[in-house]
């Protein structure tokens, strides 16, 4: 408090905050004036937007999305609703004002009567004039009355009389406006908003500089830089100053509470040791599991009264009540020593090989009954791996995209990883290529993953954490799939897993700091006792061994393997992990040559292992690399990188065009095929314009959040959407995210360079996704689950220990009790999403029958167009074309001919766009006159259309031969 104060009361502070005052009246003294180019990146500090539709959306003054304008002199643009509102912070205009739009009318192809609408325009609340647009871009001035300037901020609100839409374009559209000038004759004057955020800036920056720089004087230069760019800033660009400080204070204040995060480092510990440690939070535990026990005897009782007896709920609050009630010393007794038995080697590793053994065995029973390998990418694994069983290659037979035009429909696979076939190809050589043998390594990776798991957890936390997180972890209906699909996912799991523990037994130099939880009896004592002999690790800084005692030249060399196959597995994932895995090791190694007396020299040979961990992984990468090399050398034209992916050019479609469909547009330039005006690349964004860019990556900062934040849900203001969003999206589920995030504060006590290594390994994987690339799938974030399950797992067992602790032990069976059932709250709700997905892929029956009729009634080499190309060829081993999307029918012929297409397919489990391309394949195949013929049409089952298969006519509509 006096460092505080002697802060506030510091003489370069108090000048300062004189300076930054005097220098924002002196900012305000030449007239107001300020350009805002409407559509252009930033536009949206000043007019809100909104690509919906509906009246709500233009009462509420939002603008539709920007545009590339050609005709337009600024190039971009973008349309009024019936009312729109700009707002100009900060301008501080008096005297006489002028406003001017730079604005268009409705087009002379406007379904509408001729006249233009009128704009009425109003400023502050006040009416200060209308204008009339023409079809083409002219100026319209506005003169404001000083009346209407109140205040330093200027809000403008549009209101037009009419608007028009077309039928290729359902918005109601008002006018198009790409500029706004502003320009005052008076003298300016200074909002007290602005003035005082400059003071704060000030105020912020020196604080945070004192710190940092130890040196007032420097502090007071660098505050003084702050303040008169700032002030700078509103001498040339008013408004953008002013609708940029409160981001300036923010990123201020996020500077201030990392220099003084030491002092905030420490207040965060003695929070989070009371929050372990304090008497009150366990008697406060003890009251919840009371009022958790009276709720269930009051819904019980509920029940009873309407006659809706449930037994669960009546038995569960009869079991709580008697526990509370009685609380019988031999019950005690028993749970601490069934709970002490967990920490055993032998029951944790029998309870696990038993657990193990009964969900393989079941996962086994369902993949052998459930045909088929998956979708897409999953069925893609499958054939690749038939191809190399059979000696071809990584090659498929069938096209997926139209980026470019192959010479047929054998062509290299280049999209997913290449991995995965490998690991499935030596049990097809055993067992035939069938969709068991496929999915045998999804088997064996479960399997491991659940031995790791446990060994981390019982090694960091105990065996109990371990044990229970592989439960938590390998019942989620999220790994299921990735059991019964022929996916790379489960596999970079592992690899994934291995390779940030590894480097976390790597990194870690101090020992002595690790905790354990407490136990509450004798025999618990001892065994952790044996325990923590066990998973000691080394003292000396220097020896870089892994808590293992492996010798570190082959530890380094096994990380280095690992780390390259996950790199293999799935290469973006991979390299991501590992970026943040290496940029923690180095902070851990720059923190730990201050141990040393020559820390220069310790440094450097610590560097050594890290070098040779990055070759070891580069080494194993290389041949893929090498491979994505030539094939990029052959077709430069499209896939020019070391990346020989469509993801490269799909990135820029995905998340932006509102369809996914329009992956299968034609887009290759070749023969004058282009519909798309060429090929995706980074300039796309500019067509998408900057409003969906804004909204992709904000709809994946929201995907994340759903995924793995908690839901605080019942919060006021509205707090509860922006913090909760879609709770049935959490991974965990609610009571798992919440029993994760518990976990979190705990490791951060307990851990803390653990939880760094979490955050590090995957968040520059996270901003990938939500920048590049999209992280609205979840199976993009299943390798962070097994961290959640650890953590949710000690958050499990932090609570039964507190329970366990009060008066002697004697609520331990209510602790244990409690502990089950949020277990179980945690493992139940994936159960109905398990038979879910099994019902969603019996769907798909009748596309199955129909690949038995195409298998069993046409040659090997027929070609077939379809919606799911990889499905096909694995199920019936002929070539397939993506159905394009594409109502060109001249072009969808071409295509056909090109790849000698024999036969078309309407499959039931995906079929092509609804709205555009199904309705214009079904008048195509109906029309008679087109020559196709209906050869197969399926039973219908599941009350779905059935599954029909037509022959394209020999002459293929007589379109003329795709050339040069």
């Amino acid at each position: 408090m006096r460092a505080l104060l002697a802060l506030l009361f510091n003489r370069h502070l108090v000048v300062l905050l004189a300076i930054a005052l005097f220098a924002g009246l002196l900012a305000y003294q030449p007239p107001a004036h300020a350009t805002l180019e409407i559509g252009w990146l930033g536009d949206q500090l000043f007019l809100p937007t909104s690509e919906g539709l509906g009246e709500r959306e233009s009462d509420a003054g939002r603008w539709f999305g920007d545009e590339l304008t050609n005709d337009a002199p600024t190039g971009r643009s973008r349309w009024t609703r019936q009312r729109a509102l700009i707002t100009l912070p900060g301008l501080g205009a008096r005297g006489d004002t002028t406003l001017v739009f730079l604005t268009q009318g409705w087009p002379s192809s406007a379904q509408q009567p001729l006249a233009q609408p009128t704009v009425d325009v109003a400023v502050n609340g006040l009416a200060v004039g209308a204008f009339m647009p023409e079809d083409t871009w002219q100026e319209r001035r506005i003169e404001l009355p000083a009346s209407a300037l109140r205040g330093g901020d200027l809000q403008i609100e549009l209101r037009v009389s009419d608007t028009f839409a077309s039928p290729a374009d359902r918005r109601e559209k008002g006018v198009r406006i790409a500029q706004l000038r502003v320009a005052s004759a008076g003298q300016g004057a200074a909002p007290p908003a602005v003035l005082g955020a400059l003071a704060l800036a000030g105020l912020f920056t020196y604080a945070a500089a004192t710190r940092a720089l130890r040196r007032a004087s420097a502090a007071f230069a660098v505050a003084l830089g702050v303040v008169l760019a700032s002030t700078a800033g509103l001498l040339l660009a008013r408004v953008w100053v002013a609708a940029l400080l409160p981001w300036l204070l923010l990123a201020l204040a996020l500077a201030l509470a990392t220099v003084y995060w030491p002092l905030l480092g420490r207040w965060l510990v003695a929070l989070l040791d009371r929050f372990t440690h304090a008497p009150v939070l366990t008697a406060g535990l003890l009251v919840a599991t009371i009022g958790w026990a009276a709720y269930l005897l009051l819904h019980a009782a509920v029940l009873a009264v309407r006659g809706e007896v449930f037994v669960p709920p009546l038995l569960l609050a009869g079991v709580v009540t008697l526990l509370l009630w009685l609380r019988p010393s031999w019950m005690s007794r028993a749970v601490g020593r069934l709970v002490a038995a967990l920490h055993t080697r032998r029951v944790a590793v029998t309870l696990l090989a038993v657990f193990l053994a009964g969900w393989l065995g079941y996962a086994a029973w369902v993949i052998a009954w459930l045909p088929g390998a998956g979708h897409a990418d999953y069925a893609d694994n499958a054939v690749v791996a038939r191809n190399l069983a059979a000696g071809r290659g990584w090659v498929v037979d069938y096209v997926t995209q139209f980026y470019m035009l192959y010479d047929g429909l054998t062509r290299p696979q280049e999209t997913w990883p290449l991995l995965q076939p490998v690991w499935i190809a030596p049990f097809f050589a055993l067992f035939g290529p069938t969709d068991l043998a496929a999915k045998v390594p999804n088997l064996i990776f479960t399997g491991i993953l659940g031995v790791l798991v446990y060994r981390f957890g019982a090694r960091v936390w105990d065996r109990r954490v371990g044990l229970t997180a592989a439960i938590l972890l390998l019942t989620s209906y999220l790994f299921f799939v990735l059991l019964i699909n022929v996916t790379s996912d489960l596999g970079f799991v592992v690899l994934a897993f291995a390779v940030v523990s590894r480097v976390y037994a790597w990194g870690q130099r101090e020992p002595q700091n690790r905790r354990t939880v407490e136990p509450q009896n004798k025999e618990q004592r001892t065994e952790n006792k044996e325990q923590r002999t066990e998973n000691k690790e080394p003292q000396n800084p220097i020896a870089w061994r892994f808590s293992a005692g492996n010798a570190p030249l082959v530890s380094i060399v096994s990380l280095g393997l690992l780390t390259g196959l996950m790199f293999l597995q799935k290469p973006a994932n991979g390299v991501f992990v590992a970026l943040g895995c290496g940029i923690w090791l180095l902070i851990q190694l720059w923190q730990s040559r201050r141990t040393t007396d020559d820390g220069r020299q310790i440094l450097l040979r610590r560097l050594a292992p890290v070098a040779l961990w990055t070759v070891i992984a580069v080494a194993v990468f290389t041949p893929y690399l090498a491979r994505n090399l030539a094939l990029s050398a052959r077709n430069d034209q499209v896939y020019g990188s070391l990346v020989y992916s469509t993801e490269s050019l799909d990135a820029w479609v995905l998340e932006y065009s509102g369809d996914w469909e329009d992956l299968y547009a034609v887009y290759t330039p070749e023969y004058g095929l282009s519909e798309t005006q060429g090929l995706p690349e980074r300039s796309w964004i500019l067509r998408w314009g900057f409003d969906r860019v804004i909204a992709k990556i904000g709809v994946q900062v929201k995907f994340v959040r759903d995924y793995l934040a908690p839901a605080w849900t019942g919060l006021p203001f509205g707090l509860s959407d922006v913090l909760s969003g879609h709770e049935h999206l959490r991974m965990l589920f609610v009571t798992g995210s919440w029993l994760s995030f518990i976990g979190l504060m705990i490791a951060l006590r307990q851990r803390p360079a653990l939880v760094g290594l979490i955050l590090l390994a995957f968040a520059p994987y996270t901003l990938f996704l939500i920048t590049y690339w999209h992280a609205n799938e979840e199976r993009y974030f299943v390798a962070l689950i097994p961290w959640l399950a650890l953590l949710a797992a000690l958050a499990l067992w932090w609570l039964y220990d507190r329970l366990a602790n009060i008066a002697g032990g004697r609520f331990a069976p209510i602790g244990l009790l409690l502990t089950l059932v949020l277990g179980w709250q945690v493992v139940a709700p994936s159960l109905p999403k398990m038979g879910q997905k099994i019902e969603e892929w019996q769907r798909a029956d009748s596309d199955r029958l129909a690949y038995t009729w195409l298998r069993e009634n046409t040659v090997p080499d027929a070609a077939v167009m379809t919606r799911v190309p990889w499905q096909l060829n694995w199920h019936t081993e002929r070539p397939a074309l993506m159905i394009p999307k594409t109502i060109d029918r001249v072009r969808l012929f071409q295509l056909a001919r090109y790849y000698g297409v024999d036969y078309l397919i309407m499959d039931v489990g995906k079929r092509p766009d609804t709205t555009q391309v199904q309705p214009f394949l079904d008048s195509l195949v109906e029309d008679s006159s087109n020559g196709f013929e209906l050869v197969y049409e399926s039973p219908l089952l599941y009350g779905d259309r059935p599954t029909v298969i037509y022959r394209f006519p020999a002459d293929y509509g007589n379109v003329p031969e795709l050339r040069p």
